[in-house]
């Protein structure tokens, strides 16, 4: 994990070389890559029941995840 949070600062850095991320905007992209990854690791797992919708518990966890990343992320770039 900190080698991806490593990966995503650098990433984030080549973007806007001559300033920092703002503030949480590594941590963020961290929790909606790894949501959207977990997300679609479920669809392979078995040993889960379905909740609603076809999607057990765990999908919809990081669908919330999803959306307040993204909530969050756009809130970062308007400022």
């Amino acid at each position: 994990t900190l080698t991806l949070a490593g990966v995503f600062y650098t990433w984030l850095m080549r973007a806007q070389p001559w300033r920092r991320p703002p503030y949480g905007r590594v941590a963020l992209t961290y929790l909606l890559v790894y949501a959207v990854w977990r997300f679609a690791l479920e669809f392979v797992r078995d040993d889960n029941p379905i909740l609603a919708a076809g999607l057990n518990l765990p999908q919809w966890v990081s669908l919330a995840i999803i959306a307040a990343s993204l909530t969050w992320l756009c809130a970062l770039r308007r400022r």
